[in-house]
């Protein structure tokens, strides 16, 4: 069914002064008005801002919708410069659930302003329920959260929409599904044209006749009112809009406008309207959100609605709960915990839901037939730089793969040891147990000219035998057409289920620019040795030259931008470069990649990883990332992400659980692999920390930071030093990234009283500032005062600590909100006997970080406080913040409790010998 069939028409009377006359019609700019057979014009339908029809572009010679606005409208005093202006912002909006905005114009001979947009083959939400009344629940959610995602996109780009209801609803059938109602399709119409054309209140006197007179039944109170508006109002009209859908029934219908807003101001949800749907409770409490009467009350971002409506689909699935009715408060404003409860809650439902979910949580771990790792394919080209071509396709390959959750992909960092060539020696079948599939791809690339042959086949890891195998020589132009084949000969051969929406995902290219795709493929690569990079800074700022030549080579390379962001993070966090500057290239880059596909699971993870790593707002992040597990079910760094925010709020056993996960889908990704470690060594799971290390060796993962791992362990749980030494001394005179290995040496050898080996380390040691693992970051001339002061050099001593202190301050007036310079600088306030002073900056420091705000830094921060007051003689408080730090997971441990000298002013305080009694390894027989 087409547009012309499904808009309803204004009642008689309510719009007939802006109607426009046939004979007025014709041309608007370059498109031309359709008429009929009977030579009517081909109205497709009319409201309160104007009039629609069908149109023919008669330059790129297709089919539009042509909205010409209403006279009344039109001629409003700054109406025009208004619409103008908004509507070049709204033209910018592209989404999978929005009707595109072709062209903005007005008609020079008469001043008519038009716009024409994209002609969608189907029918509207308000045409659907007038034929066939309710809709089922499913149905219902899966319309709302399209709509969502839709202002996902729109609040990104800054645009309010003013005017959602069914009729600004058009379904279409979704490719595939022809049957399937579940599976319709959304486009929103009209964006923009409201925002553009309503800056006044609306009239109270009007009134509406019927359901569908005009928007005054779908108005939030606030756009009645003529107040400020946001995405706030775009939700309120979205739950009247799903209030409908569900029961055929407004919540607050009236005679007149005046009515309907008293009525939405004062009166409780008719939730009797809804007790025939079966809606659940979860939906009830989401739409008595929406459709609270304060802004300040409903879901307060596009995203936070989003992830709401996800949870009540997740819902679904599950064992229905007993509906009870919802009685909102009267009287007064609902209470503003309601809408932020809501959000919570719908974070826990789906985190809950991804734990068991086969189509969400990640590949399915059980099924052996269907688990592959897709091998490094040799580069057979006589151009050696063609090596990154040659794992481009591979990654491309690996990549569409992942998008599919009936499988479970491991991830690039693991399969990266088995470059071609370098597994020849290797059984296949000890490949496959190392990396936990069953099925292996091997390939070649050779590429000369514009020409391209990829060879690719397929290993049944058990039976040690191919089960398929495809040779492709085309031209180059084809390479991802190639890589879509390939991806899904090898879901046929593993009988994987696959999804309409993954199969459309894995059909898409990442760019139509090679040598982009090459400039990032750089990136990628450079980026994977950032931890054991002798300059990671360096490292950190020629990935992000590659990546930014690569958007300036195709600037709709939507993972690049995504890239660039994770890069310019890091650099933040890091410490490489705390300026606000470099978020802001950050954002930027979000920003860009959120204009261009705003609903990409890509997209999401990046913002996610903003979030946790810039701004720290770990809840937004979370919802983030659950957005984009629907479509990155294979994703490592996603469920990495997710157990380390996990991790920061004290979420301990879900951190473990979505890390062991990351864990089987990149077993040989050294970085996942520490963090699991390293989670359960904060928890002092000793046992089950050995043990990652363990398979870490299983899976022939090797590496000098294991080592170091394996020997802080033993530290860490049984005091054990001699280890740790030996290791260290076992460690190339090179290796030293980040310059941690230097620390740990002279912080042993400051432990063992061994000043001339301390001097020694120090004296090697290059840079003015020396970074803990924590990341707090102390002077170097701190170290030099300490060692003079013990070697009896006082004068010297007090010059090198005086100018550590200078240092301090000048991180803290670089970083003003950071609470780690802070800390460092009580900690050398400490050392210089300024008491007061540290007290003060460590109090202050843990203030700005609770331990219930970030289980991570807050541990940190009262370890800090913790060292200044033992080593200013507050005995009692040192030992209370140790006994605090010993309760909760942290980096307090044995060793360093046993081993560090600045617990020696506690070592003769009974309390002290009990905390120490306490966490003493227990000697296995």
């Amino acid at each position: 069914m087409t547009p012309d069939d499904s808009r309803a028409t204004t009642p008689a009377g309510s719009h007939a002064g802006n109607a426009h006359p046939p004979d007025s019609l014709g041309r608007f700019g370059d498109y031309e008005v359709c008429r009929r057979e009977d030579g009517s014009v081909h109205e497709l339908g009319r409201g309160a801002m104007g009039v629609t029809y069908r149109a023919h572009d008669t330059v790129l010679d297709r089919a539009v919708a042509l909205k010409v606005i209403a006279r009344g409208v039109a001629i409003e005093p700054g109406t025009r410069e208004r619409f103008l202006r908004e509507a070049r912002a709204a033209a910018q909006l592209r989404h999978a659930n929005v009707a595109a905005i072709y062209h903005y114009g007005v008609r020079p001979e008469d001043g008519e302003c038009f716009y024409a947009m994209e002609l969608v083959d189907g029918e509207t939400l308000e045409t659907k329920m007038r034929e066939h009344g309710p809709l089922l629940l499913p149905l219902a959610l899966s319309i709302a959260v399209q709509v969502a995602r839709a202002l996902v996109a729109a609040e990104a780009s800054g645009l309010v929409h003013r005017d959602l209801k069914p009729a600004n609803l058009m379904l279409v059938k979704a490719p595939g599904h022809a049957g399937d109602e579940d599976e319709l399709a959304v486009k929103v119409i009209d964006f923009g044209l409201a925002k553009a054309t309503s800056g006044r209140p609306i009239d109270l006197s009007e009134t509406q006749e019927g359901l569908f007179s005009g928007t005054p039944a779908f108005a939030s109170p606030e756009q009645v009112g003529g107040g400020r508006l946001d995405v706030r109002s775009d939700i309120y009209a979205l739950g009247v809009t799903l209030w409908f859908m569900l029961s055929a029934k407004l919540p607050f219908a009236g005679l007149n406008l005046a009515e309907i807003c008293r009525r939405q101001l004062h009166d409780p949800l008719p939730v009797e309207q809804l007790a025939e749907s079966g809606i659940s409770e979860s939906v009830l409490e989401l739409l008595g959100a929406m459709l609270a009467p304060s802004p300040e009350d409903r879901p307060q971002t596009a995203r936070e609605l989003l992830v709401a409506l996800e949870s009540c689909r997740a819902d679904l699935g599950r064992k229905p709960r007993r509906w009870r009715r919802w009685r909102p408060r009267q009287k007064r404003r609902r209470d503003r915990f309601i809408a932020v409860g809501l959000i919570l809650a719908a974070i826990g439902g789906l985190a809950g839901w991804l734990s068991t979910h086969p189509r969400v949580a990640g590949p399915n771990l059980n099924p052996a037939e269907k688990s592959v790792a897709v091998l490094p394919f040799q580069n057979l080209s006589d151009e050696k730089e063609n090596t990154f071509f040659a794992e481009g396709v591979q990654d491309d390959v690996q990549t569409r793969l992942a998008k599919i959750g009936d499988l479970k992909v491991i991830g690039r960092a693991s399969v990266q040891a088995y470059r071609a060539g370098a597994h020849s020696q290797l059984d296949l079948r000890e490949i496959g147990r190392a990396l936990g599939v069953t099925h292996l791809v091997e390939g070649s690339v050779r590429r000369w000219g514009d020409r391209v042959v990829i060879s690719v086949d397929v290993i049944d890891v058990g039976q040690n035998r191919q089960i398929w195998a495809e040779r492709y020589e085309r031209g180059l132009a084809d390479v991802f057409s190639i890589q879509d084949e390939i991806a899904a000969q090898i879901v046929s051969q593993l009988k994987a289920k696959l999804l309409p929406a993954e199969k459309a995902a894995i059909s898409e290219q990442p760019t139509t620019d090679l040598a982009a795709y090459d400039l990032y493929l750089r990136a990628k690569e450079l980026f994977g040795t950032f931890f054991v990079a002798t300059e990671p800074r360096e490292t950190l700022l020629q990935t992000v030259r590659f990546l930014n030549e690569a958007v300036e080579r195709d600037p709709n390379f939507v993972l690049a931008y995504c890239r660039l962001a994770e890069m310019h993070d890091m650099l933040h966090w890091t410490g490489a470069d705390r300026t606000p500057a470099r978020l802001a290239l950050a954002e930027a880059a979000i920003d860009s990649a959120t204009r261009l596909r705003p609903e990409l699971g890509d997209v999401h993870l990046a913002r996610a990883t903003h979030l946790y790593l810039g701004p720290r707002e770990f809840a937004a992040s979370r919802a983030e990332l659950l957005l984009a597990a629907e479509t990155l079910p294979n994703s490592a760094p996603l469920f990495q992400r997710l157990g380390l925010i996990d991790r920061r709020q004290g979420r301990w056993d879900e951190a473990i659980r979505n890390l062991e996960k990351a864990a089987v889908l990149d077993p040989r990704n050294l970085r996942v692999v520490r963090d699991l470690f390293l989670t359960y060594r904060f928890c002092r799971r000793w046992d089950d920390a050995r043990r990652v290390l363990e398979r870490a060796s299983t899976a022939k993962l090797t590496a000098e930071s294991l080592a170091l791992d394996q020997a802080d362990l033993a530290y860490q749980s049984r005091g054990d030093r001699e280890t740790l030494e030996q290791t260290l001394q076992s460690l190339p005179p090179n290796y030293d990234p980040s310059f941690h290995v230097s620390l740990n040496r002279w912080l042993l050898a400051w432990q063992k009283r061994d000043y001339v080996e301390a001097t020694r380390v120090l004296e090697a040691f290059p840079a003015k500032e020396i970074s803990d693992p924590n990341l707090f970051v102390y002077p170097r001339a701190w170290f030099e005062g300490r060692l003079a002061r013990v070697l009896g050099g006082q004068t010297r001593a007090e010059i090198a600590l005086l100018a550590a202190r200078e240092a301090a301050e000048e991180m803290i007036r670089t970083e003003p909100t950071a609470p780690k310079p802070i800390a460092v600088l009580a900690q050398i306030d400490a050392t210089l006997g300024r008491k007061e002073e540290a007290l003060r900056g460590a109090e202050r420091a843990v203030a700005m970080v609770p331990l219930a705000k970030d289980a991570i830094d807050g541990p940190e921060l009262l370890d800090a406080l913790a060292r200044v007051c033992a080593q200013v003689g507050e005995t009692d408080r040192a030992l209370e913040a140790l006994e605090s730090l010993l309760k909760i997971p942290g980096d307090l441990a044995y060793g360093p409790l046993l081993h560090d000298p600045v617990w020696d002013s506690l070592r003769a305080e009974p309390r002290f010998a009990k905390l120490l009694d306490s966490q003493r390894p227990v000697q296995k027989l």
